[in-house]
C-alpha cells in the first residue's frame, strides 16, 4: 500500500484520531490558484497537527541522491505545504467538517495557535554517510518534526490520545532544539522511553529504547484501550445525533487530558475494572481537570447492579457534577454480565444551579470516597 493508503489505515484505527481527522481537500479556500496544502490535518478545540506525507520508490540511491530528495521534495515542499495549510486554518474562526465516519464535526479555531507541523516520509534506506534530518525550524513555517512513517506509526503504538502526542512533540522539540544535537544512534524509540520515564532534562541516549519496550503492554494501558474501544463500539451503534451531542464531547474530554491526568484516569480505569470482573461494587473514583474545567467519574458496580446502572449512574453524575461544581462531567459506569464487560456512558455539561434536594443528599449519606470508604446508600441505586 501507499504512504497515504497506510496513513488513513492508521488514523482509522484510532479512535481519536478517527474522529478528529480530516483530508485537507475539505479545507474551503477563496479564489485560485488553490495553495499546495499538507494531507491531513487533525482538528480538536485548541490542539491540532499537520501531517505531509512524502514518499518516493525504495530502490537504491546514493548519499548525495537522497540529500537532494530530502532536501529539495521532503523539507522545502514540506515546509511550504505545512506553512499554506496553518495560514489557511488561521484564517477561519471555526470549521465543521465530516470525519472519515461521515459524521461532521465542529472545530473552533478562534485564537487557535497549537498546530504542530509533521513530514512523514518513506523512501530507500539511509546511505552510507548520509543521515536523514529530523526536524527543521524556519522563519515562515516555526519548527517542523520530520520522520519516518514507521518512527511515526511506532510512536502510536505507545501514545493514544492527542493530547499524549502533542506533549511528545513538544518533549521532541525541547530536545532537538538543545545545543547539543542528538546523535543518530539515539532512535526515535529512544526518544520515546525517555519520555515516557519522565527523564526529561536527561541527555538523549539509545538505552531508552528498551526501557520503552516494557512499557509496551502495561495493563493500564491495556485497561484504557479496552475502555475506549467500548466507546468506539457504541458510537459505531449509534445515530448521528447521539454521536454529536454525547460520544464526540467524551472523546474530546479525553483527548485533551494531560499526560498527569491521563495517567490517572488510566488508573482509575485498572481499578474500576478490576473490581467489577471480582464482581465487587464500590463508590466511584473521581477525576477533576481544572484545566479544562471537567470531572469524571468512574463506578464499578456488580452482575446485579445492572438492572440499575443507568439510574444510579445518573444520580450520581448529578450529585458529583453539582458538588465539584465543573463545567462538564464525563461519567462511566461498569459491571458484568457474564463473560463480558458491560460499559454505560454519560456526558453531562452546563450551569450548576443551586439545589437543596442535592445538597441533603449529599449532607445525609455521602456516597464519594472520603479517607473513609462506605456503602453506596440505596436512594442512589
Amino acid at each position: 500500500m501507499s504512504l497515504l493508503e497506510d496513513m488513513t489505515e492508521q488514523l482509522g484505527s484510532n479512535v481519536f484520531m478517527r474522529t478528529f481527522s480530516f483530508s485537507s481537500a475539505q479545507l474551503p479556500v477563496l479564489g485560485s490558484p488553490r495553495p499546495a496544502l499538507a494531507d491531513h490535518v487533525v482538528l480538536l478545540d485548541g490542539m491540532g497537527f499537520i501531517f505531509r506525507l512524502i514518499e518516493r520508490d525504495n530502490g537504491e540511491a546514493g548519499p548525495g541522491e537522497l540529500e537532494k530528495w530530502f532536501a529539495d521534495d521532503v523539507v522545502k515542499q514540506g515546509v511550504r505545504e505545512i506553512k499554506h495549510t496553518r495560514e489557511l486554518l488561521r484564517k477561519y474562526l471555526g470549521l465543521s467538517l465530516a470525519n472519515a465516519d461521515g459524521h461532521r464535526i465542529s472545530v473552533s479555531l478562534s485564537g487557535f495557535e497549537g498546530l504542530a507541523g509533521l513530514i512523514l516520509y518513506r523512501g530507500p534506506s539511509a546511505a552510507p554517510g548520509f543521515v536523514p534530518p529530523r526536524f527543521t525550524k524556519t522563519r515562515v513555517a516555526g519548527f517542523v518534526h520530520i520522520m519516518s512513517d514507521a518512527d511515526y506509526f511506532g510512536i502510536c503504538e505507545y501514545l493514544i490520545t492527542p493530547s499524549e502526542l502533542g506533549d511528545y512533540l513538544r518533549f521532541r522539540e525541547e530536545v532537538m532544539s538543545r545545543p547539543d544535537p542528538v546523535p543518530p544512534v539515539v532512535s526515535e524509540a529512544a526518544l520515546v522511553g525517555q519520555y515516557l520515564f519522565d527523564d526529561i532534562a536527561a541527555a538523549p541516549d539509545p538505552k531508552y529504547e528498551a526501557a520503552a519496550r516494557t512499557l509496551l503492554g502495561d495493563s493500564g494501558d491495556y485497561v484504557f484501550s479496552y475502555v475506549i474501544e467500548n466507546l468506539a463500539t457504541q458510537i459505531s451503534r449509534r445515530d448521528e445525533d447521539s454521536v454529536e451531542a454525547t460520544y464526540h464531547p467524551i472523546l474530546l474530554e479525553i483527548a485533551r487530558l494531560g499526560r498527569k491526568e491521563l495517567r490517572e484516569l488510566k488508573t482509575q480505569f485498572r481499578l474500576c475494572l478490576e473490581a467489577v470482573r471480582a464482581d465487587k461494587f464500590e463508590l466511584p473514583y473521581r477525576l477533576c481537570s481544572d484545566r479544562t474545567d471537567c470531572a469524571f467519574l468512574t463506578l464499578p458496580g456488580s452482575a446485579e447492579f445492572r438492572l440499575r446502572s443507568r439510574k444510579a449512574l445518573e444520580s450520581l453524575a448529578a450529585a458529583s457534577k453539582h458538588e465539584l461544581q465543573m463545567a462538564k462531567q464525563v461519567s462511566i459506569a461498569m459491571w458484568r454480565s457474564g463473560q463480558i464487560i458491560d460499559i454505560d456512558w454519560l456526558y453531562s455539561e452546563g450551569p450548576n444551579p443551586p439545589s437543596e434536594e442535592l445538597d441533603r443528599h449529599l449532607e445525609v449519606a455521602y456516597p464519594f470516597r472520603r479517607v473513609s470508604q462506605k456503602r453506596l446508600p440505596e436512594y442512589y441505586l
